[in-house]
């Protein structure tokens, strides 16, 4: 009888390996991403007609248009639905506050010249008051001998 090699039923369905090749991994395909780019599109303008009129990408990205002269920024881009958005933006200085003062009631206050002369007047009756009470404890404390 000759001899006979058998092959496995499943060996058609394997891949065939070659030792000796270099084996890289499956390529997977980039996913390409869709977001917006993360940068400003736009330029300075001398007036609010030159911003109208630019010319901007359908893509929905946000233009910005500086007129400094003016003290303005405009903003134009396409929305989803085809229509465009124009938007003014001005600046607004804030005024300096006046140092002007409310006004007061002064009938509530006291002058310095009073004040000092009712501290006089406290001073003084506080003394006097003193004086009373040490002739007092003087008195008892001589009548206790």
């Amino acid at each position: 009888m000759a001899y006979q090699q058998t092959l496995p039923t499943n060996f058609l369905q394997q891949p065939i390996i070659n030792p000796y090749a270099p084996q890289f991994p499956p390529q997977r395909y980039a996913q390409v991403e869709t977001s917006p780019p993360n940068f400003l599109k736009g330029r300075p303008v001398t007036s609010i007609d030159e911003a109208r009129v630019a010319q901007i990408d359908f893509d929905g990205t946000l233009n910005i248009f500086t007129d400094i002269a003016n003290k303005r920024i405009y903003t134009k881009q396409i929305n989803m639905d085809g229509t465009s958005s124009f938007n003014i933006y001005v600046l607004t200085e804030l005024e300096p506050e006046k140092a002007s003062s409310p006004a007061v009631n002064l009938d509530d206050y006291v002058t310095k010249e009073e004040l000092n002369k009712l501290l006089s007047q406290l001073t003084s009756t506080i003394a006097a008051i003193d004086k009373r009470v040490q002739r007092k404890e003087n008195e008892e404390a001589g009548s206790k001998f």
